[in-house]
């Protein structure tokens, strides 16, 4: 298992492609590559789950996990994918926690805000952090990168309407962490949305939480976008749900087009 300090490791250097090097014809992952990978995300995520109470070590799940598990990632490169965590994922120990790379030692924070995790399930953000991850070129690497999008959407999706099944549509996941910054300011950390699918497992929901306020921290519930509501909040998640189904219609003709790097 990687460890925290590998989530934000600078010194490797990982290359988005590598010049006159093409991908596979095919760029476009099938249904069957999505559902691997949605397979994958969930039996990787109930393997690696934390204990009850507060995280007694290091542990850490994210992005780069999944793609260095997958068989298409060449062994050569899957040491470098795995720090592909760092671009979405979570990472916590007794000693410090981190959002998507970004770390902050538990000693400097103040307060851990729970949101509802509705508020996280965006689909420009899923294009967002797949566009922004510098895979190391190999065969297929597009289109297994094609696949990742539309798998993290799927989940998204249905992690949207499981709460819509959901009498209660009350999932809160902790994902805003306040932490004192220098000059006396209040700083944010942050959920992606990578890290709040990971944080919507009650596993780990539960042990951040636990291994908050076994450090004194304060956990609250923060201010929610969606509406209180219980019809207006179930509009709104129909709402969210459509908007992301639509996303995933259209992701692999953004993600597909060419660039110089590909």
């Amino acid at each position: 298992m990687p460890d925290i300090k590998g989530f934000r490791d600078s010194s490797t250097q990982l290359q988005a492609g590598e010049p006159g090097l093409d991908d596979e014809p095919a760029e476009h992952a099938d249904a069957a590559e999505v559902n691997t990978l949605v397979e994958m995300f969930q039996q990787l995520l109930a393997k690696r789950r934390p204990p009850v109470g507060p995280i007694p070590d290091e542990w850490s799940l994210g992005v780069g996990d999944l793609l260095a598990a997958h068989p298409k990632v060449p062994k050569r490169v899957r040491g470098l994918v795995s720090k592909l965590n760092r671009f979405g994922g979570v990472a916590y120990s007794p000693r410090e926690v981190a959002f998507d790379g970004d770390d902050v030692p538990w000693e400097k924070v103040t307060e851990v805000r729970t949101r509802h995790v509705v508020d996280y399930l965006v689909g420009d953000a899923v294009q967002q952090q797949v566009e922004n991850l510098p895979m190391p070129w190999f065969p297929g690497r597009k289109r297994l990168l094609d696949a990742l999008g539309q798998a993290l959407l799927t989940v998204t999706i249905a992690t949207a309407k499981n709460q819509l099944e959901k009498v209660e549509l009350g999932l809160r996941v902790p994902a805003e962490i306040a932490y004192k910054a220098s000059f006396g300011r209040t700083k944010e950390l942050n959920a992606g949305v990578v890290s709040a699918l990971v944080l919507a497992d009650p596993a780990v929901n539960q042990s951040l939480i636990a291994t908050a306020r076994a450090r004194g921290i304060t956990v609250t519930e923060g201010d929610d976008e969606m509406l209180a509501d219980a019809d207006e909040r179930a509009e709104r998640l129909r709402q969210k749900v459509k908007a992301l189904e639509v996303e995933l219609d259209r992701f692999t003709t953004r993600f597909g087009r060419k660039t110089t790097d590909d």
